[in-house]
């Protein structure tokens, strides 16, 4: 299935040898792009509104190394790296969207067929990689397992983590085998037939190799969880901060084939804004999911493609109902777990994507 989003954060390759950087940064006045390998060379960015910087640069492949500088002075990691091969500490890498899938018949699964199987990549085999996983695959299914959970795989310190310390929320862990290794396992998960779920945690990051505080207020001191200062989702600048992890979610899901996501604690999700970073984050799941059902009537082959173009605009306006109908029903479940404080719930999406919070599954 074509997907049509496309990525606003990060280092973004964009075909030949250019590449676009954004960064949100507020609290710096001027950002550089420090390409440190393969040609070293340092690249002004341009600030632009609410704090964001950018720079179209010539000349970069994947796996070229880079740092932001902030204001002439500390270099620091991309806090939307999608890898980060040197550790937490080390240059952030660029990395292409182009992946040989081989998953296009997969369609997802009904929530109701989900059984789960939760298991740590680090530990699962001897290897402790994603590629590791592959051959294990059909002993699984053969148990019964529709799906597979990962732990959090986010980038964390060292080569081994229970996943939940991770802080570069963009970054497959890279002792696991990096983006492309998740990809390859996606890939084969869903060759299988398997579902694929990640845990991942939006309501603080871990300690070491945390940055993000030296770009702009990504956490706020309101609130603090039980691990460390809880995320800005309500206090300034925190439409930024909600941008950024709801692209977090749309980029696992869009550019890696994540069939799920499982939202860690929300109760330390600590948020008392009118509309709360949960509802904004179910709606934006919804919108893809109408996109990407009209993304799929362009891949029909004749003669249905034909005999449904008849009739695109009834189609259209079909499609945009029926998005419109499961978003208003998941932000009003939203509502009612907010009032009544219960903090374990689902949030269905529209067909495929599913989005599970906390250990239950509710379907709207």
């Amino acid at each position: 299935m074509t997907r049509g989003w496309r990525p606003g954060l990060g280092a973004v390759h964009v075909g030949g040898q250019g590449c676009q950087f954004r960064v949100w940064a507020p609290w710096a006045e001027e950002v550089s792009v420090h390409v440190v390998e393969p040609q070293e060379r340092l690249v002004p960015m341009k600030r632009g509104q609410r704090g964001y910087h950018s720079a179209a640069v010539e000349g970069i492949s994947p796996g070229a190394l880079y740092l932001y500088r902030l204001d002439g002075g500390r270099e620091r990691p991309d806090p939307a790296s999608r890898s980060q091969p040197r550790g937490v500490h080390g240059p952030s890498q660029v990395t292409g969207r182009d992946f040989a899938w081989g998953d296009g018949p997969w369609q997802g699964l009904p929530l109701e067929d989900y059984v789960l199987y939760e298991l740590h990549v680090g530990t699962y085999t001897g290897e402790g990689t994603f590629d590791a996983i592959i051959p294990h695959l059909d002993g699984l299914a053969g148990l019964g397992i529709t799906a597979i959970e990962f732990m959090p795989v986010a980038q964390f310190p060292g080569s081994r983590n229970w996943g939940y310390d991770g802080v570069f929320p963009f970054a497959a862990q890279g002792s696991y085998g990096g983006p492309e290794g998740l990809k390859r396992l996606a890939d084969a998960c869903h060759r299988k037939g398997l579902a694929l779920v990640l845990d991942v945690v939006y309501n603080h990051l871990g300690p070491e190799g945390n940055y993000l505080g030296d770009f702009g207020p990504y956490f706020t001191d309101r609130y603090r969880t039980p691990w460390g200062s809880a995320l800005n989702f309500d206090g300034p600048g925190s439409d930024e901060v909600r941008h950024f992890f709801i692209e977090n979610a749309l980029y696992w899901m869009v550019d890696c084939h994540v069939d799920a996501l499982r939202l860690d604690a929300l109760h330390a999700i600590l948020d008392l804004s009118a509309r709360p970073f949960l509802q904004e984050l179910a709606a934006a799941v919804h919108e893809q999911d109408y996109d990407a059902a009209l993304d799929l009537l362009d891949e029909l082959p004749e003669p249905f493609a034909s005999r449904l173009s008849k009739k695109a605009g009834d189609l259209s306006a079909q499609l945009r109902a029926e998005a419109a109908a499961k978003m208003k029903a998941a932000i009003g479940h939203a509502d009612k777990v907010i009032e009544t404080g219960y903090p374990e719930a689902a949030v269905a999406k529209a067909e495929v994507l599913v989005f599970m919070l906390a250990n239950e599954d509710f379907e709207l």
